[in-house]
């Protein structure tokens, strides 16, 4: 009886292991299966039939391969090629694609339009096996039907569905599977079979190097890199003026078209020493980290290049610039007054700071261990000195040409502009109100005694309005006027204070010497609003804000000051030339023999530093500026001193910031 129940357990124990393997051949063959898999495994052909269909299932894979090659090659995009509302022309150069050669363009990923619209137009791993499906569906036909009348005089008899073709690709990360509806009759000596469906399994990385491309793209949108390689090559070769304060005599001029001819060249080759990190590329000195871009997981990724070309689109803007040529600007450029006529003597400071617009292409090419090519373009964005968003306000720049007469007549969009006082928040009337579009600035009327404007304005896309009146600094808002539309631009009011002058000598404040001139610059951050005091006049004006704040001592004596020469030695830190020029420096060292001087002004002191202006300005009637006094320079040293002295007097014991009263 016990021998019995053992044997029934052992039975048992039998039947739950077999049930067990059979549950994991029935999961292994059939469960974990794909879908391409499982209707693949429903066709049974007769071998005699088998030629036509391995010759029309290898067709198909032939015309998957050359569509994900196609789709390689053009950013994802086969026939849905995003369309640009402002085709390519001499006014809109860049488009919404990067035009390499006749009528080949690689789609942007990411660009901004020619009205200064941000698009991303990145396709979708749908959108992407939509685009195979048109191909193999457009080229079936002639590349494969075409081909059965070989069958044909062997025999076969060959008939075709003519109700349509359609099918499924599903993009893997290695490979794609596809299966492609074409009914197709199929009979051989009285054998047939009825093929409604044809498959291809294609080894192709093309969702791999997608999945990289996308990262790559979204890190570009999240850090910019791109941008920060241009600023960083901006501020580090010396054929591209940036921003510098030289202890030099000699005036600073460049040519525009020199600057972008060098610019468009730097940037070529300094795009091509970058490289991904996680693909296959020499990397034996650390020096080369500066190139390395660390985007995430780049599995499968050979080699990633980043190329600009010198044909393609470049656009430089800069301010300040006139008739093609940068001027670097003397620290009195804007003072004015008496103390601006006796700083514009002194010829051995020189300030520059430019503003500049830039936008360019760039095209990045990744490739696999197999030689597939994946490529997309972007844009390059710098817009005032900052990646890629102006977060400081816009320059205004002169205009430099015109839409057409047509344009300002052609105003048919409802629009309303509401114009309102930024401190009381009240309306203000009789205001001249502007609409600018690209470079057309048009008069469209003046505010009601309601502060509205309403009206009709030409249609445009990010446009830009603004409001003059008296009294008012104006800034500018944006709108778009493709439909009807309204905007508030708010007037900041323009206060007139008494002023007074104090210079900070040794932690004593005193009047400024009979001998001494002072003059302060001050810049409001977010408008560029602009004013200076020189002592020439009693009142200044101001606006309310955050202000960047330069002023400058000179003592002008009757008997000449003495300036001691001698041989000195300068030595700067150069980019040296190269693929690598952006990274590596190298010092250079030059003697210069300077004579004994006599000069009857020079510049003793002075400050830089911020400061904000509140609303309760308006309540306010005086404000007193303060600015240090260093010494009077008894050689070159000593100038060359004051000047570096003057950037960090605003952190010394006893500097005082303007007090508003």
């Amino acid at each position: 009886m016990k021998k019995r129940g053992q044997v029934t357990i052992f039975i048992i124990l039998g039947m739950v292991i077999l049930a067990a393997v059979g549950f994991v051949y029935v999961v292994k063959t059939d469960y974990f299966k794909s879908e391409f898999e499982k209707e693949q495994n429903k066709v049974k052909v007769p071998s005699q039939l088998a030629p036509v269909k391995n010759f029309l299932d290898s067709c198909v894979a032939q015309l998957v391969e050359d569509g994900a090659d196609i789709l390689g090659a053009r950013a994802g995009y086969y026939k849905r090629l995003p369309v640009d509302v402002i085709p390519r022309s001499i006014v809109n150069p860049f488009s919404n694609s990067l035009q390499l050669f006749g009528n080949v363009e690689i789609p942007y990923w990411y660009y901004e339009s020619a009205n200064n619209i941000q698009v991303n137009q990145m396709p979708t791993v749908e959108e992407m096996e939509a685009e195979i499906l048109t191909y193999v569906s457009e080229n079936f036909n002639e590349y494969c039907i075409s081909q059965l009348s070989s069958f044909v005089e062997q025999g076969y008899d060959i008939e075709l569905d003519t109700f349509g073709n359609n099918g499924s690709i599903t993009i893997q990360d290695t490979h794609i599977e596809t299966i492609f509806h074409f009914p197709i009759s199929i009979e051989l000596n009285e054998v047939s079979v009825e093929l409604e469906k044809h498959f291809a399994d294609v080894d192709v990385n093309l969702g791999r190097l997608y999945d990289v491309a996308k990262i790559i793209m979204q890190e570009e949108n999240k850090e910019f890199f791109l941008e920060e390689k241009t600023l960083d090559v901006m501020s580090v070769y010396g054929e591209i003026p940036y921003s510098e304060i030289e202890f030099s005599c000699e005036k600073k001029v460049w040519s525009k078209q020199e600057v972008v001819d060098d610019f468009k060249k730097i940037i070529s080759t300094n795009l091509g020493a970058l490289r991904i990190d996680g693909s296959d590329f020499g990397r034996d000195r650390d020096i080369y980290n500066y190139f390395v871009l660390d985007v995430g997981n780049v599995r499968g990724l050979n080699t990633a290049t980043f190329s600009y070309m010198e044909d393609w689109p470049f656009e430089v803007n800069v301010y300040p610039e006139e008739n093609g040529i940068l001027v670097g600007d003397a620290i009195t450029q804007h003072a004015g007054g008496i103390a601006g006529d006796f700083l514009s003597d002194i010829v051995c400071i020189n300030n520059y700071h430019f503003v500049y617009d830039v936008k360019y292409p760039v095209l990045v090419t990744l490739v696999d261990d197999e030689g597939y090519v994946f490529q997309f373009s972007t844009m390059v964005s710098i817009d005032n000195n900052q990646l890629r968003e102006n977060t400081l306000g816009n320059f205004e720049y002169e205009s430099e040409g015109d839409l057409g007469n047509s344009f300002c007549g052609n105003a048919i969009i409802d629009t309303t502009v509401a114009v309102i006082d930024a401190s009381s928040m009240g309306y203000v009337s009789d205001a001249d109100v502007f609409f600018k579009c690209f470079t057309t600035e048009c008069n469209m009327g003046n505010t009601e005694s309601d502060g509205l404007l309403d009206t009709n304005f030409p249609q445009c896309i990010n446009g830009l309005v603004r409001a003059n009146k008296q009294g008012y600094f104006s800034t500018e808002e944006t709108i778009s006027t493709n439909v009807a539309s309204q905007t508030t631009v708010l007037l900041e009011p323009i206060y007139e204070l008494n002023y007074e002058i104090k210079v900070i000598e040794n932690g004593n404040v005193r009047n400024p010497d009979e001998d001494e001139a002072v003059v302060f610059i001050l810049t409001e951050n977010n408008t560029g609003f602009i004013t200076n005091g020189d002592g020439s006049e009693d009142t200044i004006e101001l606006i309310s804000g955050d202000y960047s704040v330069k002023s400058y001592i000179t003592k002008n004596s009757e008997f000449d000051i003495e300036i001691d020469g001698g041989e000195v030695m300068k030595c700067v830190n150069v980019p040296r030339s190269g693929i690598l020029g952006i990274f590596f420096k190298e010092e250079k060292c030059f003697n210069f023999n300077l004579e004994d001087a006599e000069m009857d002004e020079v510049v003793v002191g002075g400050a830089e530093f911020e400061f904000s202006v509140s609303r309760n300005i308006a309540q306010s009637e005086e404000i007193t500026f303060y600015t240090v006094f260093n010494k009077i320079p008894e050689d070159y040293d000593d100038v060359y001193d004051i000047q570096t002295s003057i950037i960090l007097n605003a952190f010394s014991e006893g500097f005082k910031y303007p007090v508003i009263a």
